[in-house]
């Protein structure tokens, strides 16, 4: 049965069992999962299949749920894998001084919307204009956005780097995993090269990198939460 499932549709299982065990055992958790998640379910894919096909209704009917499965499940973990992995404690910010800037904080959901925006029309451009790969421009843009993140939170720094090596981490052991029990190889839209780390394509690890370090800190910015 397994041997029927391409490596990425077993891995897609391997990680959404793993989500699961996170959202029933971390309570605390359960919103930030469910929030990053749909969120890159509504807006990563879109430029997964503009990319693809460089026409948006083609994109979207050649998307299939393993792509929304994986993407929902890898943003969810990928935002609270530091919290988890090293017990780490929800404490708000104080409030700031100004009232303007407080009414400001409280479109804490509005921010993530936007930063998720700003992440994928980058990543569009580095890709269309630069030709980078994929996963290249994914890692680059995560790269832009975790500098100015950190440059306002200095202490998010650790959330962001460690996030990002957990996260490639998870991707790879599960991925390796799904390689052992088929045969069946890689297929995917994120996946353009034929460079691989033992059964792992390269550009998976380097989109897990990306969505580790963009996404590892974006909740406890927008939210003024740090990390104890």
């Amino acid at each position: 049965m397994l041997g029927a499932l391409s490596s990425y549709e077993l891995m897609g299982i391997l990680l959404a069992l793993l989500w699961v065990g996170l959202f029933v055992y971390e309570q605390p958790l359960r919103k930030e999962m469910l929030l990053l998640g749909l969120f890159g379910i509504f807006l990563l894919p879109v430029s997964f299949g503009i990319l693809a096909s460089e026409n948006v209704a083609y994109g979207f009917s050649h998307l299939q749920f393993v792509d929304l499965l994986f993407t929902f499940t890898i943003a969810g973990i990928a935002g609270v894998i530091y919290h988890v992995t090293l017990g780490k404690h929800y404490h708000f910010l104080p409030s700031r001084k100004r009232k303007e800037q407080e009414g400001l904080a409280q479109w804490w959901f509005m921010n993530v919307l936007l930063a998720f925006i700003f992440f994928v029309w980058v990543t569009l451009l580095l890709t269309l204009v630069f030709s980078l790969s994929l996963a290249a421009s994914v890692l680059l843009s995560a790269v832009m956005l975790t500098i100015y993140l950190v440059s306002h939170r200095h202490d998010l720094l650790y959330d962001a780097l460690t996030s990002a090596i957990l996260t490639a981490l998870v991707v790879f052991l599960s991925a390796e995993l799904a390689a052992f029990f088929t045969i069946q190889p890689f297929s995917a839209s994120i996946i353009s090269s034929s460079y691989t780390v033992g059964s792992v394509p390269l550009d998976l690890i380097l989109w897990s990198l990306g969505i580790g370090l963009f996404l590892g800190p974006l909740y406890e910015y927008t939210r003024r939460i740090e990390l104890k």
